[in-house]
């Protein structure tokens, strides 16, 4: 990796990074998260990132029945994404917090919750040497994504898929 390129970002660096890799894709957008409890800047910018047609991925974090955390606000921003065609995956079990489009990767502390985003002390690290960020959206892809189950809103049909083993290298 080369240091020189990345860049360490706190606390009200954070969001401004997470909006313009929201607002700066093009083709993709993976945001991954334990948590969620989406704001209107992050709303406004996932809408208009659809609207251009760009594929938009959110992976929560599952337990037991619950996704996203167990509060109503959590409830409410899944159903959110899913109306407003994000695809939202399960895994268990997941503490991690990327958010990526296809040029930019953002490692964080910061759940994609509104407290996060402004009252808690928060760290990053925006991922600029290609070989470190491929290797991030490697590890999206191929193990989280793997090990998720897709997100379907109660009464639409089966909730959950079966969970698919780990890739090889993935252990």
């Amino acid at each position: 990796m080369n240091d020189t390129q990345d860049v360490v970002l706190r606390d009200d660096e954070i969001t401004p990074q997470l909006l313009k890799i929201v607002g700066e894709a093009r083709q993709d957008i993976t945001l991954v998260t334990p948590y969620i409890d989406l704001w209107g800047h992050l709303q406004s910018a996932i809408q208009r990132a659809v609207q251009r047609d760009v594929k938009v991925t959110v992976l929560l974090r599952r337990e037991g029945d619950k996704v996203g955390g167990d509060g109503v606000k959590a409830k409410e921003s899944v159903s959110w994404l899913v109306e407003n065609g994000v695809a939202v995956y399960s895994p268990e079990n997941l503490h991690a917090k990327v958010y990526l489009n296809e040029h930019a990767v953002l490692i964080s502390s910061m759940n994609l919750t509104e407290s996060s985003a402004t009252n808690s002390y928060e760290f990053a690290l925006l991922v600029s040497g290609p070989q470190a960020a491929s290797r991030i959206r490697e590890y999206v892809q191929r193990r989280l994504l793997e090990l998720a189950s897709p997100f379907a809103p109660p009464g639409s049909g089966p909730s959950r898929v079966a969970v698919r083993e780990p890739k090889a290298g993935y252990t």
